[in-house]
């Protein structure tokens, strides 16, 4: 596949060694690679081997509301924006189950802090 990012990498070459390119070029193929699904009460990102590499929990509190008890992201993964694509797909399915969330996750937090066009989601 021949695209901008590996253009943009040949561009970024004398920044990096040959092992830290590959590291990052790595990083990036894994990230691609992940396949999001709605489970029970939490969203999961597999890898392209069926293995768990992050999750948003959100229990639920009542018929209506849920809590993000926590967003974790394997340590490999992180910085690449999985916690937030996972908050973006939980958005569209709280919108979609028409349900609000309590947030004690401290990343679920920050991000509605950010965000703010979702705010009508966060339970008073």
């Amino acid at each position: 596949m021949s695209s901008a990012f590996e253009k943009g990498a040949v561009l970024c070459y004398s920044f990096f060694s040959n092992s830290e390119l590959r590291r990052f070029l790595e990083k990036k193929e894994a990230f691609m690679a992940l396949r999001y699904e709605n489970e029970a009460n939490e969203i999961v990102a597999y890898d392209e081997n069926g293995v768990k590499r992050a999750c948003l929990q959100f229990p639920a509190v009542n018929d209506k509301t849920v809590d993000v008890e926590h967003t974790v992201v394997d340590e490999s993964l992180r910085g690449q924006g999985i916690g937030a694509e996972l908050l973006e797909k939980f958005v569209v399915r709280m919108r979609d189950e028409n349900k609000k969330a309590v947030l004690t996750c401290p990343f679920a937090v920050k991000w509605f802090d950010e965000h703010p066009e979702n705010g009508d989601l966060v339970a008073e």
